[in-house]
């Protein structure tokens, strides 16, 4: 059993679910190399929907992923940018400088964020402005800003 402390919310992984908290940390690091991989050709091409559908692919499993085992910071910054990304994708919209900000921000920070959380310890990584900067690029879009699913 490994008692995980992650902030205000203790998880209790019981035997056997440190397998999916491994394999949680190993499809993280795939994730990583996608979302570099991705990224590197929309800055060569901002509108290229195969890589940007890629990077949506992405982002979603790192929320669905993170929320799988509790990692519930990883979930929401993977939810903020799938959610910009998914609107992206549908009005054939390719990406800006804003947005590149965002990747690399979102890039820069999520290792140490799995760290935090694999340590058992809490997230000292902030990804409030992750989010926030997710949420004013789809209100430049003229989107608003849905709530959580």
């Amino acid at each position: 059993m490994i008692l995980l402390n992650n902030g205000a919310k203790s998880i209790t992984l019981l035997d056997g679910d440190e397998e999916i908290l491994e394999i949680f940390v190993e499809e993280v690091d795939e994730v990583m190399v996608a979302i570099r991989e991705a990224v590197g050709r929309l800055k060569a091409d901002s509108e290229d929907i195969s890589s940007l559908e890629e990077l949506r692919r992405a982002f979603h499993t790192l929320k669905g992923s993170g929320r799988l085992v509790g990692a519930m910071e990883i979930g929401e910054m993977g939810w903020s940018i799938e959610n910009l990304l998914n609107k992206y994708i549908e009005k054939s919209h390719g990406l800006e400088f804003e947005d590149f900000t965002l990747l690399d921000l979102a890039q820069s920070r999520l290792p140490a964020m799995v760290e935090g959380f694999t340590a058992g310890t809490s997230s000292a990584v902030e990804i409030t402005d992750i989010v926030r900067l997710a949420e004013s690029q789809l209100s430049a879009l003229g989107i608003a800003v849905p709530v959580q699913d």
